[in-house]
């Protein structure tokens, strides 16, 4: 009790004095755990944010549905097209040239103008020709007079000849005299003939000046539209050694037809009756109606590139085509319906380490990876093509891989 009462603090006494060093050494300790428990803390911290970094950066095996891209199968048309370019011209185009050389006096049609069978286009200058015709008319007439003159001859040579041998006869003259005349009668006689042909000959020259004096007036050959015309009044044209191309006719420009190039590679499956579709460039939101009509075999050869010409006929009832006009041709050459299509990549596409096998097949993806399906083949557009096997409408099928695809296959490229 004594203890006690001798260590308890008086009351109205004067505190003990305190230790500043000891006080100091308390704070300084303070201190000290609070960093130690800052660092750790610290540590603990980024330790944990490097473990969430790692797993979630750490390279994984994608799922099979993340490595492949995928196309639906759809169910619809095919229709297989083989595209050409071509040039619009007139089923039935006449050009109109000129026979003889000479000066045109005068033309009498222009562009668009329609003519009629016979009807005058352009005329020569006719005033050499008339001095051609006037002067084979001359020598026919003179022909025809020398021809006259040679059966007046033998006319009187033949009465020569019957009075000689009456006298022959009569023993007044000799046989030498008689022979005589004989020869003058035979020599009349082939005069005549000459004289007869010389008169056939000038005759068949004035035939010719008046075909030639025919030709001085150029007319139509068909009824039709003049779609050129390459001549002027005044202007000189020699056809000396072909005829020069004055006119050209086209005869009907509400028929046209299309004059198509076709690659070689699908000439093989174009034929005479497959309808066709094209288009110009001055109506580029319009698409004309045809058919092939003519599969021509003689090869056109441009830059070393084969092809041959198609030939397709449209009508032109408003008359917006008009001759020499480009055609972008697609000709339908074969069509199915209600098939099942499938993009043209999932028939080329073959996963990695998976072993090639024949015939045709598509790759589709299962849980335990992509999974070949045997297929037939039917038509295709170029990008989609008709299959029979054990797929339906909706089905993906594989036609790529994905970036993922390519990482977990190891193939970066």
């Amino acid at each position: 009790m004594a203890t006690a009462a001798s260590t308890a603090p008086r009351i109205g006494a004067e505190p003990e004095p305190r230790d500043p060093l000891v006080d100091l050494v308390r704070i300084e300790g303070g201190r000290r755990r609070r960093r130690l428990a800052v660092r750790w803390s610290a540590l603990v911290v980024a330790a944990a944010a490097i473990g969430i970094a790692v797993f979630l950066l750490w390279p994984r095996a994608a799922p099979f549905s993340e490595r492949f891209g995928t196309e639906i199968v759809t169910r619809g048309e095919i229709v297989r097209r083989v595209s050409a370019t071509g040039r619009v011209e007139a089923r039935s185009t006449v050009d109109v040239g000129a026979q003889v050389s000479g000066r045109i006096a005068e033309v009498l049609v222009d562009f668009d103008d329609r003519v009629t069978v016979g009807q005058v286009l352009a005329r020569f200058d006719v005033a050499s020709f008339s001095a051609q015709l006037q002067q084979a008319r001359a020598a026919v007439v003179a022909a025809r007079a020398d021809a006259r003159r040679a059966g007046l001859e033998v006319t009187e040579a033949r009465r020569e000849h019957e009075r000689a041998r009456t006298l022959a006869a009569r023993g007044v003259i000799d046989q030498a005299e008689l022979d005589a005349a004989h020869d003058r009668l035979e020599l009349a006689s082939a005069s005549r003939s000459a004289a007869r042909a010389q008169v056939a000959l000038q005759e068949s020259a004035l035939s010719l000046a008046r075909t030639t004096m025919s030709y001085t007036e150029i007319r139509a050959p068909i009824d039709g539209i003049v779609i050129s015309r390459r001549v002027e009044p005044g202007q000189t044209v020699a056809a000396s050694f072909q005829a020069p191309v004055l006119f050209e006719i086209a005869e009907d420009l509400t028929r046209m037809r299309v004059l198509a190039s076709v690659d070689e590679a699908d000439v093989g499956t174009v034929a005479v009756g497959q309808p066709a579709t094209f288009t110009v460039d001055a109506y580029p939101t319009r698409t004309f109606a045809a058919s092939v009509v003519e599969l021509r075999s003689a090869p056109q050869l441009v830059q070393n590139v084969v092809t041959y010409d198609a030939v397709l006929y449209v009508d032109n009832d408003d008359r917006a085509l008009r001759p020499g006009m480009t055609a972008s041709v697609e000709i339908e050459t074969a069509a199915a319906q209600d098939v099942l299509r499938v993009a043209n990549g999932a028939l080329h596409f073959q996963p990695p380490d998976e072993p090639a096998q024949d015939g045709n097949g598509i790759w589709v993806v299962s849980e335990a990876g992509p999974r070949r399906v045997p297929v037939e083949v039917g038509i295709s557009d170029g990008v989609v093509t008709a299959i029979e096997g054990d797929l339906r409408e909706g089905d993906a099928v594989i036609v790529e891989l994905t970036e993922a695809g390519r990482k977990a296959y190891g193939d970066d490229d």
